[in-house]
């Protein structure tokens, strides 16, 4: 063989154009798979170092790694990567937990499917029939026969601002109950929930307690800090509140239900929160990809995790779906009168 290339030098050039050319087209896979491995293994490496709920959820994250990882070795584009992504986290059922794409789509790898307890077009339908007060997108209020009611949509601090908060608490003072209803409330900024909550104790407004990791061990965790706000305001509301809660509720919404249950001038009702409870920690790729990790273990005040539980009211009321196909809201409908009894 080596005599033969000799005499024939041009199959020495070919055999090496077609090494080259075969080298070429392979490059550009093996590059995709090196970025799309090492990119599975920060998403990886960051949820094993941050995530708190693996010993919960009783979740082997090295299985995963391994039933994962090869399959992003096969990926041979972003899509692809990102279903295998979507398809490890999904276990978790976590609701705080999410994917940013490139191009800014979401993708949620789970979400409970509940029945919530609120319906958009029979509550507007039912603010219709009073003085409603539209503060901002985030918040509103009426007050019928003595009866202050409340709407909070979402923990927005920058639509829903203290002074006005407590300015309509001024309007409202000499009412004899106050109804309020977070059921369509998904979470948001809990300092202001707590702020709100402070207009309504006497002392501090408790409402339950965080852990966080603080080493590498999936059980390791910083101690118990409470998650306490201060009371606020001139004066404080001590008359009934009624709060309105169900599978609508996250997160923030939550606390605050935790926090409002041990009042003892406060009244639950409706359904148990949703049981996604805990603190989004953002991650970048350098592709543009967005991706979370929860990092708070959030109790209850009885010291409780919240997350997979929720918070159950202290009235159970059912979403009556034959009442709600003639246009009732029998949760909003029992609590104002079981403020006009009183």
């Amino acid at each position: 063989m080596i005599s033969y290339l000799k005499t024939h030098p041009y199959l020495v050039l070919l055999s090496c154009l077609i090494f080259l050319s075969c080298s070429k087209n392979d490059n550009p896979v093996s590059s995709k798979t090196s970025v799309y491995s090492a990119n599975f293994d920060a998403i990886w490496q960051n949820f094993d170092r941050d995530y708190v709920f693996f010993n919960y959820k009783k979740i082997d994250w090295n299985l995963s790694y391994n039933n994962y990882h090869s399959q992003v070795n096969n990926a041979t584009n972003y899509d692809d990567f990102i279903t295998i992504i979507k398809n490890m986290l999904i276990p978790l059922k976590d609701v705080h937990v999410w994917v940013k794409k490139s191009n800014n789509e979401f993708v949620q790898p789970f979400f409970p499917s509940y029945t919530v307890n609120w319906n958009q077009g029979i509550w507007q339908k039912y603010i219709s029939n009073y003085k409603w007060h539209q503060n901002n997108s985030a918040w509103g209020w009426f007050m019928q026969d003595s009866i202050a009611y409340i709407a909070i949509t979402n923990w927005n601090k920058d639509q829903i601002l203290l002074q006005d908060f407590d300015a309509v608490m001024d309007s409202i003072r000499g009412c004899k109950g106050i109804i309020i209803d977070i059921r369509m409330n998904g979470g948001g900024y809990g300092p202001l929930a707590g702020s709100i909550g402070g207009r309504f104790v006497s002392d501090k407004f408790n409402c339950g307690y965080i852990q966080m990791r603080n080493d590498n061990n999936h059980n390791d965790f910083t101690d118990m800090t409470s998650l306490e706000y201060p009371k606020r305001g001139d004066w404080q509301f001590t008359k009934t509140i009624i709060l309105l809660i169900g599978r609508g509720c996250f997160s923030t919404s939550e606390i605050f239900a935790a926090g409002m249950t041990k009042l003892p001038n406060c009244i639950t009702i409706g359904d148990t929160t949703g049981g996604g409870c805990s603190n989004s920690r953002q991650f970048n790729l350098s592709d543009g990809t967005i991706y979370t990790v929860s990092d708070q273990l959030i109790f209850d005040t009885d010291k409780k995790i919240i997350e997979s539980n929720g918070i159950p009211p202290q009235v159970k009321v059912n979403w009556d779906l034959n009442l709600v196909s003639q246009k009732k809201d029998p949760v909003l409908d029992y609590a104002f009168n079981l403020l006009k009894n009183k």
